[in-house]
């Protein structure tokens, strides 16, 4: 992940110094751990993890990243059932800028002209040429599962499981993904869907 840029200028924002000093520390935080395009995920084990030295409650967490959305220092989407945080006026110049997570909805980059900008560039990207990566993990979409399974029985091949330790590569993960009946989103990397992989099972631990 390239350095971040922390502007002076976050010092003149009545935003910024109308919250708490625990939602600021959670904002430089969040900054540090967004992707080229000002998203992050907001998957509360990632959050706790990555976020604290000493990780507070959920419900604690839920409210500093209230006080940042009141603020419009983080808007707040969600993809699929997960959630991730755009944060606006991000502003990191860089010569190649990568997305690790699905692009936020036009009204949330509202009147942040350089962020509809370069997400309306990456939306055309990927609609004249899908990532090879992404066509490869849609082919182990539900139905291409089913036949799958369909011809390996026929064959006597035993069903192919992910290995224990799965997040390790990129084959395991397309796997996993399978197991969990999980599509890959647009613009969405590999460590994404592995953060977005393991909410899901962390929330079904929980629902248990």
């Amino acid at each position: 992940m390239p350095s971040r840029v922390i502007r002076e200028g976050l010092l003149d924002s009545q935003r910024y110094w109308s919250v708490t000093l625990e939602a600021r520390q959670l904002f430089w935080h969040l900054m540090l751990l967004a992707d080229d395009f000002g998203c992050v995920t907001l998957a509360p084990v990632f959050v706790r993890r990555r976020c604290f030295d000493d990780a507070p409650p959920v419900t604690k967490i839920d409210t500093l990243l209230q006080h940042l959305f009141d603020a419009d220092l983080i808007r707040i989407y969600e993809v699929n059932g997960a959630r991730y945080g755009f944060i606006p006026r991000f502003q990191q110049r860089l010569r190649i800028m990568k997305s690790r997570y699905p692009i936020p909805p036009p009204n949330i980059t509202e009147n942040d002209d350089e962020a509809n900008k370069r997400f309306n560039e990456i939306r055309a990207k990927h609609q004249k040429m899908p990532d090879k990566r992404q066509t490869d993990a849609r082919q182990m979409t539900a139905e291409t599962n089913r036949n799958e399974s369909k011809r390996r029985e026929e064959k006597g091949i035993r069903e192919e499981k992910p290995p224990r330790d799965w997040w390790k590569t990129e084959s395991g993960i397309i796997l996993k993904m399978a197991e969990m009946n999980v599509n890959p989103l647009p613009g969405e990397t590999y460590e994404a869907i592995k953060e977005r992989l393991f909410d899901l099972i962390n929330q079904a631990k929980a629902n248990a």
